[in-house]
């Protein structure tokens, strides 16, 4: 991406930062598709896509070695330094096995994920409960807050919840779809800020 043709925005005039979890600060998906494979290859035949639960449902135990990028980790201790403060959502119900996994669960005042969801009763992305309530742990407005998303549903939620600012991270080469679906710029790395 040529950021000359985008400004990107200061986002020191924001109060909050609010961060989906995998794909924006941990790289989970070689972890997902390892437990994937560990589980085929304990049932062959195994077919994943014909699976009905979600797979952290059946993978919290196989989730190690979880790698976080080094570029998000070094803007939320810069962040947090400049007295910004920090959420990280997800849908995940293993999202603080994770952050343990990385090492990386004290960089966050507030965690929302699926288990926050499932007992407040909170709607999935597309729509912006989880980042919402994010916002309001933190103390607040969405208009003060920045989301930082990689998933087309993840910035879409952003959108819909008028947050100040929805950052796309396009790490997979889909910013025309984040960008179509909501975001206000894309990046693909924390290193363009």
């Amino acid at each position: 991406m040529n950021t000359d043709r985008q400004s990107i925005p200061d986002v020191k005039k924001y109060k909050a930062m609010i961060l989906d979890l995998d794909g924006v600060v941990t790289q989970t998906s070689r972890v997902h598709a390892r437990a994937w494979k560990e589980i085929e290859n304990k049932r062959p035949g195994f077919d994943p896509e014909s699976c009905s639960f979600p797979p952290d449902q059946k993978i919290a135990g196989n989730k190690n070695g979880v790698d976080a990028y080094e570029g998000a980790v070094e803007h939320i201790k810069m962040w947090r330094e400049k007295g910004l403060k920090i959420a990280v959502v997800s849908s995940s119900r293993n999202c603080a096995q994770v952050l343990e996994a990385a090492g990386i669960t004290d960089l966050f005042d507030v965690r929302v994920d699926g288990v926050t969801a499932r007992e407040e009763k909170l709607k999935g992305k597309p729509q912006p409960d989880l980042f919402l309530d994010a916002a309001r742990k933190l103390g607040v407005e969405p208009e003060h807050a920045v989301v930082y998303e990689d998933a087309v549903a993840g910035v879409q939620a952003g959108h819909a919840g008028k947050f100040g600012l929805v950052i796309g991270i396009a790490r997979t080469g889909n910013d025309d779809d984040l960008k179509e679906n909501g975001a206000d710029i894309v990046i693909h790395n924390f290193d363009e800020l």
